[in-house]
């Protein structure tokens, strides 16, 4: 994994006859993480540069939240956006719904996670269409037991159901769902007869160990995967150091006006 620099830019990337898919994380990426879900700060600008990269390039946002909740955010109804880690997908407004029943699991799940709630002070549990989130940030006991309960309940539906790992967080959610699944569909949605346009690439912006099979599926297809932070374990070819290098990759791709810290 080798720092990705400013200057490195135009280097890595040209602008000149390029034709870029730029797939992008949302928490840790776009935004800070917060304490609790609803407590993140979303920089003012952001939901005009990622329009203005849309504009340029074929922009997807793939996120772990819902779009019900990302809806409080951004302009996602102008955007191609996935939720839930592909779960979900909204087509710039027209929302597409998965053929699964998850409702009877989630619910006998939630239930068995009533226990968390008594046992683990600070843990929060977080409903989603599509999965439900165990949040620890704020807890401060034996992350290893936490994990042991969460894996005894997994085991009664892991025909069906996975248990992700991400920053400080643990999420049921259906097994084959993914970000490189989720980055596969898209491009074959998108595909065209110019395959072999000079500088066409896809590009994935993550953070967390969810975005890592984002990055696997781009570097399949010879693209850049770029993680907000260094990890050496990490499938990422490049890291930056914090959201605010993402802001500046981005606004370096949609070549706009819009002033943001990121450009400064």
């Amino acid at each position: 994994m080798k720092a990705l620099k400013q200057s490195q830019f135009s280097q890595l990337l040209p602008l000149d006859g390029a034709d870029y898919r730029v797939f992008c994380d949302f928490d840790g990426t776009l935004v800070d993480i917060a304490n609790a879900p609803h407590k993140i700060y979303v920089n003012e600008y952001i939901p005009e540069l990622l329009m203005a990269l849309d504009n340029r390039f074929n922009f997807c946002l793939v996120s772990g939240r819902s779009l019900e909740d990302l809806r409080q955010y951004l302009p996602i109804d102008a955007l191609n956006t996935f939720g839930c880690h592909g779960a979900e997908f909204s087509r710039k407004g027209q929302q597409y719904i998965p053929e699964c029943s998850l409702n009877q699991i989630l619910q006998e799940i939630e239930l068995k996670l009533c226990e968390v709630l008594f046992n683990y002070p600070g843990v929060l549990v977080e409903e989603k269409p599509y999965s439900l989130a165990i949040h620890y940030r704020n807890f401060v006991g034996d992350i290893e037991k936490l994990k042991s309960f969460l894996d005894d309940i997994l085991s009664a539906y892991d025909n069906e159901i996975q248990l992700l790992s991400g920053k400080k967080v643990y999420e049921f959610c259906l097994k084959h769902i993914n970000k490189g699944q989720a980055v596969s569909g898209y491009l074959d949605k998108i595909s065209s007869n110019n395959k072999n346009t000079l500088h066409e690439r896809s590009i994935f912006i993550g953070d967390d160990t969810t975005d890592e099979a984002g990055f696997k599926k781009v570097n399949s297809l010879g693209g850049i995967s770029i993680r907000v932070g260094f990890l050496k374990e990490s499938s990422a070819h490049y890291y930056v150091e914090d959201i605010y290098a993402v802001h500046a990759f981005l606004h370096y791709l949609s070549q706009t006006e819009i002033e943001c810290l990121a450009a400064s």
